[in-house]
């Protein structure tokens, strides 16, 4: 039940005004998903308030319809209220937010971004279960040239000036990817426009605008995920975001656009979320931390070192810097955050306004034999973190340098298919050449209909928009449910930041 007709923002507070329709639809919800493994808790209404206004059917009705015929699971009145008169038996959260982008280090510290009605932070609410925060979202430029014409495509945000766009961008719900400045933000002078931040201007053209909108969702998800992660059990138990999808081609909080295909922000959600024990770093101290999200302890074998490794790349692939944090035990406990020590900026080595790529690697050794096992990796792109603002300049170069784009081998096999479930699974190894100049930054992998030469959708690939340094393999695989009557038909096609777009034929 959402708010907006609830009398809190419209309608009447005695909405639902036919309760035994509504409470017939309530008992039919009941019964379809409580079986259902992804249902937590129920939630009455949306932003619902105040309580006494609120109608018997929400406050009575609905309680006892759930201890009927789903007994035992949580029940929460409203998601949120509000926070000058805050009930937690009453909501879930006393404000929720926010929905715009931050800069990547404030994520990292208590209620990220969220702000005061008079623009002042709200970094002492207390606030564990934040039930509605949304960022930016735009699909890829294929996605976008199937519901806009050529015309409103070409007039995408900053197509003139910093500040303009075409109506149709407005008319599906855009949302900037602008960083305001404000009182508590006195490092911006003025307003910070990422995706001119990481071309060092503005796009040439919405080919390059979309590219560069996927790299800034994946970092803005990513960070907001960990952000949350690094203050688990101390601040929070859970975080929910506005939202994951939309029914229409949308231009804000998608993770996957109309088309079935995955954002950016998809793949930062995942690299932040996809396992049990995860590696991390604290982009505003430079604290590599390793959580346990599992609900056991996370133990190696007996006689083996838990060792953090941290890996500084200049974006023509040398190795600038490695640091290395062990942990102090071989376990790491469920629901544990473990903070290390802070790695330091190779600042010895650099110019100062360098953007490297910052990779992360847990791993266990065994002592007897230094045998070591990668548990799990992470990377980010960043410049000195001391200094007020990030600064892009080498990627933007390394964008810019069409004659020095790396060529990315791959290789697709031959499906694997399942009766049980419909899936067909290619295996996709990829490799960048000793011998290249750079790194491969942000390599994006389709799968192609070569008698089309549209995207296969939906497909599910393990990892996507990597970084590949040279010397370096990965093996990776992706998955379709689309039924593919001649298989030799489909190809890889690779891509990227400064990566020469190849189509890459089956492997006999």
């Amino acid at each position: 039940m959402a708010g907006d007709n609830n009398g809190r923002w419209a309608g009447s507070y005695e909405y639902p005004l036919d309760h035994h329709v509504y409470e017939d639809n309530v008992k039919d919800m009941i019964l379809m998903v409580r079986q259902h493994p992804s249902l937590l808790f129920w939630c009455g209404g949306n932003e619902l308030y105040p309580k006494h206004k609120l109608s018997e059917m929400v406050l009575m009705d609905l309680p006892s319809l759930l201890h009927q015929y789903d007994p035992g699971r949580f029940y929460i009145t409203s998601s949120m209220s509000n926070y000058t008169q805050y009930d937690p038996d009453f909501a879930l959260a006393p404000k929720d937010g926010p929905y715009g982008i931050l800069l990547p280090s404030e994520f990292y510290v208590r209620n990220p971004g969220l702000t005061f009605w008079n623009g002042t932070r709200a970094d002492q609410l207390p606030l564990s279960f934040q039930p509605e925060i949304g960022s930016v979202s735009s699909p890829s430029y294929e996605s976008l040239q199937r519901f806009m014409s050529t015309k409103n495509l070409n007039q995408f945000p900053g197509y003139e000036s910093p500040n303009k766009m075409g109506k149709a961008w407005s008319f599906h719900n855009y949302i900037g990817f602008i960083t305001s400045n404000t009182t508590w933000r006195p490092q911006l002078k003025k307003p910070f426009n990422h995706i001119h931040a990481l071309l060092n201007g503005r796009p040439a053209n919405v080919s390059e605008y979309a590219l560069a909108s996927q790299i800034v969702q994946m970092q803005q998800y990513h960070c907001l995920f960990e952000g949350f992660q690094q203050f688990m059990f101390q601040y929070y138990t859970a975080v929910i975001m506005w939202k994951s999808q939309s029914p229409w081609p949308v231009l804000r909080g998608a993770l996957y656009d109309s088309y079935l295909s995955q954002t950016g922000g998809y793949w930062g959600v995942r690299r932040a979320l996809a396992s049990q024990i995860h590696v991390q770093l604290n982009l505003r101290t430079f604290e590599p931390t390793v959580l346990n999200k599992g609900s056991v302890d996370y133990s190696t074998a007996k006689g083996t070192v838990l060792l953090v490794r941290v890996f500084f790349y200049a974006l023509d692939g040398t190795l600038v810097r490695v640091e290395e944090r062990p942990l102090s035990s071989n376990t790491v406990a469920s629901n544990a955050v473990v903070v290390l020590n802070q790695v330091q900026w190779p600042v010895h080595v650099l110019k100062g306004d360098e953007t490297l790529l910052v990779r992360l690697e847990l791993s266990s050794t065994l002592q007897k034999d230094d045998a070591t096992r990668v548990l799990a990796s992470n990377f980010y792109w960043s410049s000195d973190p001391t200094q007020p603002i990030q600064q892009y300049t080498d990627l933007a170069v390394l964008h810019q340098n069409v004659q020095e784009w790396v060529d990315v081998s791959a290789t697709l096999s031959t499906p694997i298919f399942s009766n049980e479930t419909d899936l067909n699974t290619y295996t996709v190894a990829l490799s960048l050449s000793k011998k290249a100049s750079n790194v491969a930054m942000f390599v994006q992998m389709d799968l192609i209909d070569q008698s089309t030469g549209d995207r296969i959708l939906p497909v599910w690939f393990s990892d996507n928009l990597i970084c590949l340094v040279p010397g370096e393999a990965r093996t990776l695989t992706v998955t379709t449910s689309v039924a593919i009557e001649e298989p030799r038909q489909v190809a890889l096609r690779v891509s990227g930041w400064n990566v020469n777009r190849e189509l890459r034929a089956m492997s006999s």
